[in-house]
């Protein structure tokens, strides 16, 4: 991710080096920055998501696991709490 850090301040020493007077000029050049940023950021975002940056085991996508983990309990808390029951007969 140093080399993502690294893309994110030559956009910035890129946008630093814009001139204009007047926004309609300058607007498709900020543009073209803002554009390469976000590509920068959700690819990072993504390789974050699949667990490539942040893992424990190798095959394990540790983040997402642990992003979902929020949503876990409401989901399997339900279907095991009496009103997920039938008279003891297990899950509806």
């Amino acid at each position: 991710m140093i080399d993502v850090a690294y893309e994110m301040e030559k956009l910035a020493d890129e946008a630093d080096k814009i001139e204009g007077s007047h926004v309609d000029g300058i607007r498709p050049y900020l543009m073209n920055l803002e554009g390469r940023a976000a590509n920068l950021c959700w690819d990072v975002v993504g390789r974050l998501a699949v667990g490539e940056e942040f893992k424990d085991r190798p095959s394990k996508p540790s983040l997402v696991l642990d992003m979902v983990e929020e949503f876990r309990a409401p989901v399997a808390d339900r279907s095991i709490t009496p009103g997920g029951l039938r008279a003891g007969r297990g899950p509806v």
